[in-house]
C-alpha cells in the first residue's frame, strides 16, 4: 500500500458522466475540463472492478492518457476511475 494524502475527488462540474461508445464494449468521456483543479494538466484513467483511493502526486498503476470523446473498453462490472493529472501523470 502506498502512504500518502489521499487526492481529492474530481469537481462534477469537471466533466461529463460516461455514455455509450462508438463501438460495443465501449465508453466514453465527452466533455473534460481541468479549470480550476490545481497542477492538472491532462487526463488519465484506468479501468477495473477495484480501486484504492488515489494519492495525491503518485502516478496512479496501471493509468492511461486520455483525449475527451475517446471510447475506453469496458467490461460490464468495471469501474472507470478518472484523473486530472500533472505532465508526469501524478
Amino acid at each position: 500500500m502506498v502512504k500518502g494524502k489521499t487526492a481529492p475527488e474530481l469537481p462534477k462540474e469537471n466533466y461529463s458522466q460516461p455514455t455509450k461508445g462508438s463501438v460495443p464494449g465501449t465508453t466514453r468521456i465527452e466533455t473534460l475540463n481541468l479549470g480550476g483543479i490545481e497542477g492538472a494538466s491532462k487526463w488519465m484513467y484506468v479501468v477495473g472492478t477495484e480501486f484504492d483511493a488515489p494519492i495525491l502526486n503518485k502516478t496512479v498503476q496501471g493509468s492511461k492518457d486520455y483525449v475527451a470523446g475517446d471510447n475506453i473498453s469496458v467490461n460490464m462490472d468495471d469501474i472507470i476511475l478518472l484523473l486530472a493529472t500533472d505532465a508526469e501523470a501524478e
